[in-house]
């Protein structure tokens, strides 16, 4: 709860989106680890990269709570990524391009 309270906060002093997220990372980090000291630095990273995959005997609440990590966003950040450097839109570096018949630029 702790990062989402710190994300709440950095909100309303409307830091910048990317260094909030980072904080709110890097403390849900912290709380993982003060809440299990022993956890290694490899497991860490592997639950950021893949997420986590809840093991109950009740499948529903398995597939409920087992989602995945920075990997599962790749194909629509990849996704991002290229319909902004195809279209460009509003960017100020290609003034004299056409590319987007969406935005005229």
């Amino acid at each position: 709860m702790l990062p989402v309270i710190l994300l709440i906060i950095l909100a309303i002093f409307k830091v910048p989106a990317i260094p909030s997220l980072g904080l709110g990372a890097l403390s849900a980090v912290i709380l993982g680890w003060i809440h299990n000291p022993n956890i290694s630095i490899n497991s860490i990273t592997e639950l950021i990269m893949n997420g986590f995959v809840a093991h109950t005997p009740n499948k529903n609440i398995n597939l409920l709570l087992s989602k995945g990590g920075i990997s599962s966003m790749l194909t629509s950040l990849a996704l991002i990524i290229f319909l902004r450097l195809i279209c460009n839109c509003g960017s100020q570096l290609n003034e004299g391009a056409k590319f987007c018949p969406n935005c005229g630029s």
